[in-house]
């Protein structure tokens, strides 16, 4: 046996520990912001000792801890996401950066490093962003909304579903503020971040289904109705860091991504190019913005 391979029945045990861990933290979705909070804690702690062992037996270098730390560093981000965007309580920021914090330390692919940076950038904020009182009842129905869209499944439907209860919150906190002010600008990131995460997981999850004309006529329509999405979210309010950056590349990523798949099908419906992936993540093509290729044949 390799000694610098785990042994099969340890690697098994050790990844079977792992799912389960994850499934009980995702079981909280939808669940009180207290308990998101706990969830995200509790797996970060589980993390930190399954990942420590990991890394002993086969390195950081190895796909496998690769694979365990980003499905972690995914779910606790959301833990702390869920927490901040659902609670009232003044001391969120203090409570929820270090589990943002350990996600950005344990993530493994430029997407989720992204996501922690600017939520990170957004808590840090919170202090000088908080509703005015005449705001408290919008500003928790808005938060609720994006709780709930957490429950939902990751396809471009539930996002526009989002995005459509979203916008009559936020126009009502606009007329109440102003196009610049921070408070705004923050509550629009948030309802942006959350619709371009369900885009980039239904696509990635389509991506993986196109060697089926079934397969390919979802991703076309998912393609479609990303496309109406992004026409909206286009003109929203920003935050200036997160438009510049995030937002942008994510955008231009998938508008290529996009415009390969539309004009590359032959009359029998299949894709004229290949792919080649290297699949980093739990279930998802992660890695679509980092080193898919497209070859034409």
């Amino acid at each position: 046996m390799d000694d610098n391979n785990m042994p099969n029945t340890q690697t098994n045990s050790m990844e079977e520990l792992c799912k389960q861990a994850l499934e009980k933290a995702k079981a909280s979705r939808g669940q009180t912001p207290d308990m998101r909070f706990d969830a995200g804690k509790r797996l970060a702690n589980e993390a930190k000792a399954f990942l420590a062992q990991i890394q002993a037996a086969v390195g950081a270098d190895d796909p496998q801890y690769r694979q365990v730390a980003e499905g972690f560093a995914e779910e606790i981000l959301q833990c702390g996401i869920d927490y901040v965007n659902g609670t009232d309580d003044d001391s969120a920021a203090s409570k929820a950066m270090p589990l943002v914090e350990y996600a950005r330390e344990i993530a493994q692919t430029r997407f989720t490093e992204e996501r922690c940076d600017d939520n990170i950038g957004v808590i840090r904020q919170m202090q000088v962003e908080k509703p005015p009182m005449t705001l408290k009842e919008v500003d928790g129905q808005l938060r609720q909304c994006l709780i709930d869209a957490t429950a939902q499944p990751d396809e471009v439907e539930y996002a526009k579903q989002t995005l459509d209860e979203a916008l009559p919150m936020l126009a009502k906190i606009k007329e109440a503020t102003a196009e610049d002010n921070i408070y705004y600008l923050s509550m629009s990131t948030k309802v942006v971040d959350s619709v371009l995460g369900t885009i980039v997981d239904d696509v990635n999850e389509r991506l993986l289904h196109t060697d089926t004309k079934e397969g390919l006529a979802r991703i076309k329509h998912t393609i479609m109705v990303s496309m109406g999405l992004f026409r909206e979210l286009d003109v929203m309010a920003m935050l200036p860091e997160y438009k510049a950056g995030r937002y942008s590349e994510n955008r231009n990523r998938l508008a290529s991504v996009f415009n390969q798949i539309m004009n590359n099908t032959d009359e029998g419906g299949k894709i004229r190019f290949r792919w080649e992936y290297h699949l980093l993540g739990w279930a998802i093509v992660i890695a679509i913005f980092l080193i898919i290729k497209f070859a034409c044949k």
